[in-house]
């Protein structure tokens, strides 16, 4: 019996000692995959280990930004060369289906229900609105010049889209699909973020070098902020008190308070940084260097770069996988 018991015990405790081991990774084991626009394919990167796992075709040409399923277990990937979204299972990386959108194929986002993705369409100045389930296309909604990116609220019944040809934000009824405003913004419209009460939208205004601010409530831009030059990608930071967007033209991110709506430091980065993601416990900034063919890792806390991956030719697009 007391054998027994011995066995019993030392088996529990081993087993406490290989789970505090393993933990800390598996519960951060996510993925950052990123877009290779040069090389038309997809690398992959562990968190963990902030290394490139392995790399695969982006089933399309010339692939641009990415969105996931809020499951993690589908990747959509805006393909700008072939007018398209690829469907490619993100566990077992293989090609599910290919979505034929407008032209240009930009910038996908999944809604906050899940059952669509909406695609914003440069060269046709159009929105595509996908059914999850069945992949197919739902409506394609007419909105500014070169549309580039979809946000929803936070609620889901508005959908914001930066439209960087007519310098404008087009908002839309996410229920009937119907442009309710447009709201005029700066030339080069591109990024965008939400507070987190849905108040406050920010918009990057890359031919303008501003990020402006505006009022969700009464649809108005309330403040411009000098940014710096090429202003284009934009993440919200930790709990929303900064906003951090990309300078292609200083190779620097910079980082911007959103109670003092200016920018209160830069941080060094490759050549050419566009796209950047968050991971979700807000702790580190992955950001695309495109004329490096690079990643920057950028800890939130130190704002400083901790590490630089090597990935494919031309990186476009950033996207954690949840």
């Amino acid at each position: 019996m007391k054998k027994l018991y011995f066995m019993m015990t030392s088996f529990v405790c081993l087993f406490l000692v290989i789970s505090a081991v393993i933990s800390p990774i598996t519960a951060f084991a996510h993925e950052v995959w990123v877009s290779n626009q040069g090389d038309d394919t997809i690398s992959i990167i562990n968190i963990g280990s902030n290394k490139v796992q392995a790399t695969i075709p982006s089933y399309g040409k010339t692939p641009h930004n990415i969105s996931f399923s809020h499951d993690g277990s589908r990747a959509y990937i805006a393909n700008v060369g072939s007018n398209a979204v690829s469907v490619i299972d993100a566990k077992n990386h293989t090609h599910i289906d290919t979505i034929l959108c407008g032209t240009k194929a930009h910038g996908p986002t999944i809604s906050p229900s899940g059952k669509e993705l909406w695609v914003a369409n440069p060269g046709s100045n159009d929105v595509t609105i996908v059914q999850t389930e069945s992949n197919k296309v739902l409506n394609t909604i007419k909105v500014g010049i070169a549309p580039a990116l979809v946000l929803f609220s936070h609620d889901g019944k508005k959908a914001y889209v930066s439209n960087g040809g007519s310098g404008s934000i087009s908002v839309i009824n996410t229920s009937t699909h119907q442009v309710t405003e447009t709201i005029p913004a700066g030339m080069g419209a591109m990024g965008l973020g939400l507070s987190h009460d849905g108040r406050m939208l920010y918009i990057t205004e890359g031919k303008e070098n501003t990020v402006s601010v505006i009022d969700t409530i009464n649809n108005s831009i309330i403040a411009r902020v000098p940014a710096g030059k090429d202003v284009h990608g934009m993440v919200m930071g930790p709990e929303g008190k900064y906003i951090y967007v990309s300078l292609r033209e200083e190779n620097k991110i910079a980082k911007i308070s959103t109670l003092l709506k200016k920018v209160t430091s830069t941080i060094s980065v490759g050549q050419s940084p566009d796209i950047i993601a968050l991971t979700q416990d807000g702790k580190y900034l992955y950001v695309v260097n495109r004329n490096s063919n690079s990643v920057s890792v950028i800890d939130t806390e130190s704002d400083t770069v901790i590490t630089v991956i090597p990935v494919g030719k031309e990186p476009h697009g950033v996207a954690v996988r949840p």
